[in-house]
């Protein structure tokens, strides 16, 4: 092999281990005051677009306008009422991925029983995926707890054990599959 072809090689590896991919996505919502208090108008991911239809509205429409921006949405969510809500339904093929982004939610802040009844909340059929996290041994609040503690360790880095130890999780009985 000559040295140009592992040169060649060598900066070809190097830009496959470079590449980054964003875990969280921007968006923009165009927030309206008609008299009766701020509301949302329209949501978008893209700044252009947001600053012309907000240009658009300004011209054309009877009240105050605003654009409010939404930083670090993460992947597979939108952002709804100021709350995040998965961009499509939680099934049983996507509930452990919906599970370990929402741990990363500023509201569940890493704790798994929250983030187990948020993605139940969100599951467009429950019943399905209540029955398939019973088939995982989800059959009661300890073996629940296991699960998503398993999960949820998974998804924490090293480096952010020694914090998430620091923190003490009150109990919080919503979450149950049995209800």
């Amino acid at each position: 092999m000559t040295d140009e072809k592992r040169i060649e090689e060598n900066a070809e590896q190097k830009n496959n281990q470079m590449q980054y991919e964003r875990k969280t996505h921007n968006e923009y919502t165009i927030m309206a005051n008609y008299g009766y208090g701020w509301e949302e108008e329209a949501g978008y991911d893209n700044l252009q677009k947001a600053r012309e239809d907000l240009k658009a509205y300004r011209e054309n429409g009877g009240g105050s306008y605003h654009l409010k921006h939404h930083t670090r949405v993460p992947n597979g969510f939108t952002v709804e009422d100021g709350h995040y809500v998965p961009n499509q339904d939680i099934t049983p093929e996507n509930f452990k991925d919906y599970f370990k982004s929402s741990l990363k939610l500023r509201q569940i802040a890493g704790n798994p029983q929250k983030a187990a009844a948020y993605c139940l909340k969100h599951a467009n059929k429950s019943s399905d995926v209540k029955h398939w996290l019973e088939k995982q041994g989800c059959t009661n609040k300890e073996n629940s707890d296991k699960l998503f503690e398993k999960w949820a360790r998974e998804e924490i880095k090293p480096e952010q054990t020694k914090s998430r130890e620091k923190t003490n999780f009150k109990e919080d009985e919503s979450w149950s599959i049995s209800n």
